[in-house]
């Protein structure tokens, strides 16, 4: 697990790839929800940038009160129009005092 300073920015970054193992930017969306370690979620659904096809990453700079601990990050990709077809990825990430 990835450690950050309280007030540093996290950059959580990653790849989208289709089943061959190709980098693909989905075209629907891929965004990104962030849980703080008391469970409450501070980032909703906001979409990632993407840097070249299939790399993307998102910035997000923890606030008081609770920013000391263990943050859950959700990330869903998805390339077509059916939801049921979404691509997800779970991540965590610390920050420290």
């Amino acid at each position: 697990m990835s450690s950050f300073e309280a007030g540093e920015t996290v950059v959580v970054k990653g790849t989208t790839k289709d089943e061959d193992g190709i980098l693909v930017t989905p075209a629907v969306s891929t965004k990104i929800t962030v849980l703080d370690p008391a469970g409450t979620t501070v980032v909703d659904d906001q979409a990632v940038t993407f840097s070249a096809v299939g790399v993307w990453y998102y910035r997000y700079v923890p606030t008081p009160p609770q920013v000391v601990g263990s943050h859950h990050a959700r990330i869903k990709a998805i390339d077509v129009a059916d939801p049921e077809r979404a691509s997800i990825t779970d991540t965590e990430f610390s920050v420290v005092g």
